[in-house]
């Protein structure tokens, strides 16, 4: 069963960019940081090829990074689904 959310980030145009995906809409929202869905964890290797093409296909993206964001100050990709008390707003918790 996929989670309602799955987030990341997509390299467009060279630049790192956060995306969120409604699952049930198919609906690609870029530039928002959102909190990953714990269901998020249960994304098997099919479903993460469908996702990646589908975000891929709405946002033209060269690169996709499912549960994954980097951090604006210091770039470190930190993995939001695994670890989300590491992350806030658009910083690792090193930067907050």
């Amino acid at each position: 069963m996929l989670p309602g959310k799955i987030v990341g980030s997509v390299t467009v145009g060279g630049k790192q960019r956060p995306f969120s995906l409604d699952v049930p809409t198919g609906r690609v929202v870029l530039d928002r940081f959102d909190g990953a869905d714990p269901m998020q964890r249960s994304i098997g290797s099919m479903e993460r090829e469908a996702i990646e093409r589908q975000v891929r296909s709405e946002t033209g993206a060269s690169n996709v990074r499912i549960g994954e964001y980097q951090c604006s100050q210091c770039n470190r990709w930190v993995d939001v689904v695994k670890s989300p008390k590491d992350w806030g707003s658009d910083r690792c918790g090193d930067c907050r």
